[in-house]
């Protein structure tokens, strides 16, 4: 077999590959990786950090719900009444401005809620590339990452349009807000407290959105007996994310293949999957093109750690039922987020004329705002008191 090959391979001794897997003994993984690798630590600890970074913008949305009303932009005063359909024939209508107002002003708004969301899917992406680094290292392969992956995420671009979008709103809100007789540095002074949150979030969030940052450093790893890691490190292949993308589909293609052969399902355990793969690395095995968009796929790591039917043991099927229990919480922040979403959007409508009466939503944002000074002004004369 050429190392240019574009087939997988057809040949498959499974007898051979368990025992080559158990020639690669991995280190004592508690000795070397201690909670790292723990699927309830990995669990937790990434639901935490998307919490903390989520509520860095949470001050935006605050400041919207106490004062949102004064200086939204009041997009009907745009409206050419003198249009007979809704999209405006002329050019030169002024319903053009009313739309735009109307984009920028949605975005402004639900920019705090989006956010955190994205954070959420971004940490359990974090959650799968450390999950399968960690394995890669314990079966013979140094994993590598590439550097700023954000550039090449369709999220990351959506993000940032829908941020200038929201940006974009300063320029009605001069005009046609509350705050329009304002002068701009007192205007600047009071956005700070949307602006500030929004720009700290982005900094935390494009920081922590590769997870290579956060992994345990070699030299981290080596510290407990520097020569037994230094003698497993020597072993290990290493490879681009790419290539081992590459190489798992190659696996999959592989496996496929062998089970239509022998007219039984193939399942492998960790050490016997990875050191497949390590070995379509080696020959540097490539699968043929399927034809599909990668962008109508899940996450390639997600489908090899977690829907791959060809993977599971044991170790699997834990690491599958922590990231079932981050899916829950990805339901729940999810729920929170349509029920905001929903009550900032009926807002809006009613803001800007759509709709003359309130609809029966139930409990909206604003009652938030409405409990917290109840709880103030309840607190405030018990502390006087005490005094």
């Amino acid at each position: 077999m050429s190392n240019d090959s574009t087939e997988p391979l057809i040949d498959l001794d499974i007898e051979e590959l368990r025992e080559e897997a158990r020639k690669i003994v991995p280190p004592e993984e508690q000795k070397f990786l201690q909670f790292e690798n723990r699927p309830w630590y990995m669990c937790f600890y990434h639901i935490f950090m998307s919490l903390v970074t989520g509520a860095t913008i949470a001050g935006a949305y605050f400041f919207l719900i106490s004062g949102g009303d004064k200086i939204t932009p009041r997009c009907y005063v745009y409206h050419d009444y003198h249009e007979k359909s809704f999209i405006p024939d002329s050019p030169d209508s002024e319903t053009w401005n009313e739309w735009l107002c109307n984009i920028t002003t949605i975005c402004f708004w639900t920019y705090p809620l989006v956010c955190p969301m994205v954070v959420i899917c971004v940490y359990l992406k974090n959650l799968l590339d450390a999950r399968l680094y960690y394995e890669c290292l314990l079966n013979g392969i140094l994993l590598d990452y590439r550097n700023a992956s954000h550039l090449a995420s369709p999220a990351f671009w959506l993000l940032l349009l829908h941020g200038c979008l929201g940006i974009s709103c300063l320029f009605y809100i001069k005009s046609a807000s509350q705050w329009s007789d304002r002068s701009l540095s007192e205007m600047a002074s009071s956005f700070l407290a949307y602006l500030a949150p929004v720009f700290a979030f982005l900094f935390v969030l494009f920081s922590n959105w590769s997870v290579e940052w956060h992994l345990i450093p070699i030299s981290k790893y080596c510290e407990q007996d520097h020569s037994e890691a230094i003698r497993h490190l020597g072993k290990c292949t290493f490879a681009s994310d790419r290539e081992l993308e590459n190489a798992w589909e190659a696996t999959e293609e592989l496996l496929i293949h062998r089970a239509a052969a022998n007219g039984r399902k193939i399942q492998l355990s960790t050490p016997e999957f990875f050191t497949l793969v390590r070995q379509q690395l080696i020959r540097k095995t490539r699968c043929p093109d399927r034809g599909c968009c990668s962008c109508l796929r899940f996450y390639w790591v997600y489908r090899l750690l977690c829907l791959s039917s060809k993977l599971y043991d044991k170790r699997v099927a834990s690491f599958r039922c922590w990231v079932r229990v981050y899916w829950l919480f990805i339901a729940l922040a999810g729920t929170i987020f349509l029920w905001a979403f929903v009550h900032t959007a009926h807002f809006l409508l009613i803001y800007q004329q759509v709709l003359s009466t309130p609809l029966p939503l139930g409990p909206d944002p604003h009652s938030l705002k409405k409990s917290a000074t109840s709880l103030i002004q309840l607190v405030l004369p018990l502390h006087a008191f005490q005094r």
